[in-house]
């Protein structure tokens, strides 16, 4: 399956049976209308898709092929300090405190829920035993202890996690999901997750000819920290 008929698969199976022009897939999906009118031609000539006209709605055959791509576990890195919020996290791992009265872990969990992936192993290490309170909310959360969390970095979270880390986001722990669409069910391939910005002092890939991007990093020295959401499709880890 290639990209193309991948996004309008997993479109569908986001948003259910409808009348689609292809001027709004096209939009949608940032696909030209010419790419999205072969990909719909493919996918129902091979029984992927019902159409009529402009009624669409997968079928059990699409969902089949969409099924290898479906990202069914998380990891989530969450045994730093956070000395850039103290004093909220002098009681408190970064990812507990509240932010508008919800936890920032609660934003990147619900994300995940909302998408079918309950199959999550947690990285803790600073004050570890606050996490046990989302236990209540999510009791199908698994714990992973990172107890060399203060002399190292992200990289002994991941370390500490390999053996779950297939299929998978590998996520960071303080990361406030305003947006939930960000979390998908599915993943073509492996890449990093994020949001554009014009200006940022934060970790960042600047876009270089379209194409190739180049990390910047104003606080630390490279690995000190992982980035984002990172989808890992089966057998193609990479830790960057």
């Amino acid at each position: 399956m290639n990209r193309y008929q991948f996004e309008v698969l997993a479109f569908l199976e986001k948003n259910g049976k409808n009348v689609y022009a292809i001027r709004t897939l096209s939009d949608k999906l940032k696909i030209s209308g010419t790419e999205v009118s072969k990909a719909l031609d493919e996918l129902t000539n091979i029984g992927a898709i019902l159409r009529n006209e402009n009624l669409l709605g997968i079928t059990d055959k699409g969902l089949d092929m969409l099924e290898p791509y479906r990202v069914k576990r998380a990891v989530i890195m969450a045994a730093g300090f956070g000395s850039r919020m103290v004093p909220v996290t002098l009681d408190r791992p970064k990812p507990m405190v509240k932010v508008n009265g919800v936890r920032i872990i609660d934003t990147l969990l619900d994300a995940l829920v909302s998408v079918g992936i309950k199959d999550i192993t947690l990285v803790r290490g600073y004050k570890k035993e606050k996490f046990d309170e989302i236990t209540d909310k999510y009791p199908f959360i698994k714990f992973v202890d990172n107890d060399v969390y203060d002399k190292t970095n992200n990289i002994s979270s991941a370390m500490a996690a390999l053996e779950h880390i297939d299929e998978c986001y590998l996520c960071e722990a303080d990361l406030y999901i305003s947006n939930p669409d960000i979390i998908s069910k599915y993943q073509y391939s492996s890449n990093i997750l994020g949001s554009f910005s014009i200006e940022t002092d934060d970790w960042s890939y600047k876009l270089d000819n379209d194409s190739c991007f180049k990390f910047h990093c104003s606080f630390f020295s490279f690995p000190a920290c992982f980035f984002s959401v990172y989808p890992i499709p089966k057998l193609k880890i990479k830790f960057l």
